[in-house]
C-alpha cells in the first residue's frame, strides 16, 4: 500500500474513516509497512506546498492540518 503525500487532500471529515480502513488492513496484513512523510506545519516548505495545491492544481479542499 502506498499513501504518499495525500492525506491533506482528503476532507478532514473523511480522514477518520480512511485511518480506520488502514488500521483494519494492518490487522489483516501485519507485515505491511507504511512510510509517512511529514512536512512541519508553519514552515516555508509547508506554505509553498499548500499554495501549490490550492492555486496551481485548484484543490479547494486541501487542508494545512
Amino acid at each position: 500500500m502506498l499513501l504518499a503525500d495525500v492525506l491533506h487532500h482528503i476532507a478532514e471529515s473523511r480522514r477518520p474513516a480512511l485511518l480506520r480502513s488502514i488500521a483494519q488492513l494492518l490487522e489483516r496484513v501485519p507485515r505491511l509497512r507504511i512510510v509517512i512523510k511529514d512536512v512541519e506545519p508553519g514552515t516555508w516548505r509547508a506554505r509553498l506546498g499548500y499554495w501549490s495545491d490550492r492555486f496551481v492544481t485548484g484543490d479547494r479542499d486541501v487542508s494545512q492540518r
